[in-house]
């Protein structure tokens, strides 16, 4: 479904139907997913500037190899639905790119 579509896209919770009495009411709700960050993510994204790039293997090296591949790419693939990074080029050339999006308040770290 196109609408359904477009608002995951946006990464806002989806539309949903109501029968009632006859009649088919549509909610859109345009509100967006919460995004559980953890502290990990937040560490790391806090000490880059906008336009900052790095690769996963940047990201490892943050973590001093305490981290698995799977939780890395795991933990980009956060940021990156977030809009917290950008990502640019595939396979081994691929970069992230941090954009200018703030932290949530809710996390106690400075925003960007």
């Amino acid at each position: 479904m196109l609408i359904t579509e477009l608002f995951e896209e946006y990464g806002l919770n989806p539309p949903h139907w109501k029968n009632k009495n006859g009649g088919t009411t549509l909610i859109l709700p345009g509100t967006p997913k919460s995004i559980d960050l953890n502290d990990r993510m937040i560490s790391f994204i806090t000490k880059l500037n906008s336009a900052d790039q790095f690769n996963r293997e940047d990201y490892d090296r943050f973590f001093e190899g305490k981290i698995s591949e799977k939780t890395a790419r795991n933990d980009i693939a956060k940021l990156l639905k977030g809009n917290w990074i950008e990502k640019s080029g595939e396979g081994p050339a691929t970069k992230y790119i941090r954009t200018l999006k703030d932290l949530p308040d809710f996390t106690g770290y400075p925003t960007t």
